[in-house]
């Protein structure tokens, strides 16, 4: 398999909203395709394309003053709060402008203002408030990055590419390319239909589609990648097709070639203009009483000490919710439910942990007999016993799993497949016992044992899952 350099983008939420399970859903599943490529040697730039400019910040700059609480108030309030508050300050705008037409256009001209002094590099009160907007949207989302053990290389926000944008638009126009319509709006004819791409609006601001221009050409010169992928929501397929159009139009066929658009399907329900989303930091705390509400009656929860309990409920509430979203087609719709997420013998994240960490039980319980068994290799025919004979066929697929689950940018492949191995290993951990038994037969089955366990771990990471060796 060829090397590649592979630039991908993904998570890229809007600040000064919640971070919600739709946000998520990408995240999680660009930072499996960047694992499972690291994992095969690939090179990764990662990039997480901040939402962090459009009308909707002129918006919060209307709204504010009428919002913002007190200096005391403010200065003591947990971002999470605040986040909130910036969310029903925009909310308020929204609905007032949809009221008002004379409101909403002078939020508009409020905004072509704002970006006009950003690219001219002068001071505003909006301006100042738009970067502290951001500055807490980044520490209110480094708290669930760092809780998802999600890492990315660089956070760029789409404001950076403004004035590259507006310096694109004006050559394109000197060219011929793009023109002025009567309506005084920047555009480009599509294909010939009487259609045509929005480039800049009448008042001279620019508009997500020309930024994405002047962000992907930036990136190729910076990056000079093999291929440039997007893992965004599958409603926006139309915007990469006009992408890939304007990139032909203006000459670089090369690197609309490069462009990759991974789609998934949409969490369904979620919508911040009408106020209604499934913020990611409620699914956790639901998350979390669920798992200690699990860990408190579960017969089969080992450890005691309460600070272990508490440990291990909140990865059993971030593991499942990893895996409910990967063990899902990735093309599929679904609404987020905890609905059988802490049952057990059910295909669910407690199912992986549960087994995980009995396998590593029954490595520990025999750890005089380790030290033989990483001398060896699994041998078939040490033992004529059905449940070794599956077990060591499934771990054999393994391989063939993680070079679909590449080819088809599809962690559930590999989700499903723990899922199936997590039961065969069970029914084999109790069909093979170790103790008491001779010690050829002993250390052949700890070996398919620990191999199991080995798998499971590998591919639990790959996924985004802290594998736990007790619970």
């Amino acid at each position: 398999m060829k090397r590649q350099k592979i630039v991908i983008d993904f998570s890229s939420p809007n600040i000064a909203k919640p971070f919600h399970i739709g946000n998520m859903r990408s995240t999680l599943i660009g930072m499996f395709i960047q694992r499972l490529h690291r994992s095969l040697d690939h090179e990764i730039v990662s990039i997480n394309h901040l939402g962090d400019w459009g009308t909707q910040f002129a918006y919060l700059a209307s709204g504010w003053p009428s919002t913002r609480p007190i200096a005391s108030q403010w200065e003591s309030m947990p971002d999470a709060e605040r986040i909130r508050l910036f969310t029903d300050c925009y909310v308020n705008s929204n609905h007032r402008a949809r009221e008002n037409p004379q409101y909403r256009a002078e939020v508009r001209e409020l905004f072509a203002k704002m970006e006009k002094d950003l690219s001219e590099n002068r001071q505003s009160k909006e301006l100042d408030l738009w970067r502290d907007i951001k500055d807490v949207s980044l520490k209110y989302l480094d708290v669930f990055y760092g809780r998802f053990n999600v890492d990315i290389d660089h956070c760029i926000g789409e404001s950076e590419y403004v004035r590259e944008t507006n310096i694109l638009i004006d050559r394109l126009l000197a060219q011929g390319i793009v023109y002025k319509n009567t309506q005084g709006l920047c555009v480009m004819d599509e294909d010939g239909s009487g259609k045509y791409a929005i480039l800049r609006k009448s008042d001279g601001s620019t508009v997500y589609l020309s930024r994405e221009i002047a962000c992907i050409m930036h990136r190729d010169r910076k990056f000079k990648a093999d291929s440039y992928v997007y893992v965004v929501d599958r409603a926006q397929h139309r915007h990469f097709e006009q992408l890939k159009q304007i990139l032909d139009r203006i000459g670089r066929e090369d690197l609309a070639e490069k462009i990759q658009h991974i789609s998934y399907g949409r969490v369904i329900g979620l919508s911040t203009r009408k106020g209604q989303t499934e913020a990611v930091e409620e699914i956790v705390a639901k998350g979390r009483q669920l798992a200690l509400d699990y860990v408190s009656r579960s017969p089969t929860i080992k450890v005691t000490d309460p600070k272990e309990r508490i440990s291990v409920a909140e990865n059993l509430a971030i593991s499942t919710i990893i895996v409910s979203d990967l063990k899902r087609a990735k093309k599929s719709e679904y609404r987020f439910s905890f609905e059988n997420a802490f049952a057990e013998n059910q295909n669910n994240a407690v199912l992986l942990q549960e087994r995980h960490s009995r396998l590593c039980s029954i490595e520990s319980h025999n750890s005089k007999l380790l030290p033989a068994v990483e001398e060896l290799t699994v041998d078939p025919d040490a033992e004529n016993n059905p449940e070794s004979r599956r077990l060591l066929h499934h771990l054999r697929e393994f391989e063939g799993v993680l070079v679909s689950a590449f080819e088809n940018n599809e962690p559930a492949h590999l989700t499903v497949y723990l899922m199936r191995l997590s039961n065969i290993a069970g029914s084999a951990a109790s069909a093979l016992q170790v103790r008491d038994q001779p010690e050829k037969i002993a250390i052949q089955r700890l070996l398919l044992l620990s191999a199991a366990r080995h798998v499971l771990k590998e591919g639990m990471k790959l996924l985004g899952v802290d594998p736990l060796e007790k619970m």
